[in-house]
């Protein structure tokens, strides 16, 4: 999966270093709010405008597109996510030091309403103001498209491992055996019950689609480490 994942970047567009998820925290240390932060400076931006440009997509690790899609699906008290926010944050170099400053914010609820913000000050220089809100909204489409559930790679999944479950004891005897034929069939075997198993699961995709974003929510939400861990797994691999 490494592997795959460092071929791939070299395609599109790789930010990881620059995309987190940032928690707000009140008094008592309790998280109390989440967002989506992107930090940019003036080469970030220039290299997303030409990604842009080229047609790449956005690409980041499937740990760090793990948080995302959790916070995605939760807020910061474990309840189901209202609404999403992304926020952009410009680096510049000063005399002293390196500044940071928020430029532009977007908020995006559940029933669709959008909200774009930006800083007043921003404005004054058009060009550059065009620059940050293009690299910005790019960001966040990128990111959406990221987020979505992969049911279809993870019942494909699924089917190749019922088929397998049914051949297995066969396979293993033919393995003992020593019977290549035998163990071709086999194969052969399982590669059509799994067609057919994957074509039987299309059939109730809806209803199979619900289940298992139900039972992902479960795991996220249980208090037992092992069942949080998997359901962060997958997240991490089929995405949300």
């Amino acid at each position: 999966m490494g592997n795959n994942f460092a071929i791939s970047s070299r395609k599109c567009l790789d930010l990881t270093a620059y995309i987190q998820v940032e928690e707000v925290k009140g008094e008592k240390g309790q998280v109390v709010f989440r967002f989506v932060r992107f930090n940019l400076d003036q080469n970030v931006i220039d290299r997303i405008l030409q990604a842009r440009t080229k047609g790449k997509d956005l690409c980041i690790s499937p740990k760090r597109l793990g948080e995302l899609r959790s916070y995605a699906l939760l807020d910061a008290e474990n309840r189901l996510q209202s609404g999403l926010t992304f926020c952009t944050y410009y680096y510049h170099v000063t005399t002293e030091k390196v500044a940071d400053n928020i430029v532009m914010r977007s908020m995006i609820s559940l029933d669709g309403d959008i909200i774009h913000q930006i800083r007043h000050d921003c404005l004054v220089d058009s060009t550059w103001c065009l620059a940050i809100a293009t690299a910005h909204h790019w960001l966040v489409a990128q990111l959406l498209n990221n987020l979505h559930l992969k049911t279809a790679l993870l019942l494909k999944w699924i089917s190749w491992g019922l088929s397998l479950l049914v051949v297995l004891p066969t396979l293993i005897v033919y393995i003992q055996q020593l019977n290549p034929l035998k163990l071709l069939v086999s194969l052969l075997t399982s590669w059509l019950l799994q067609i057919g198993f994957k074509r039987l699961l299309y059939l109730f995709f809806p209803l199979l689609n619900r289940w298992l974003l139900r039972q992902l929510l479960l795991r996220l939400l249980s208090s037992n480490p092992m069942e949080k861990k998997i359901a962060k797994g997958i997240l991490e691999w089929f995405g949300v």
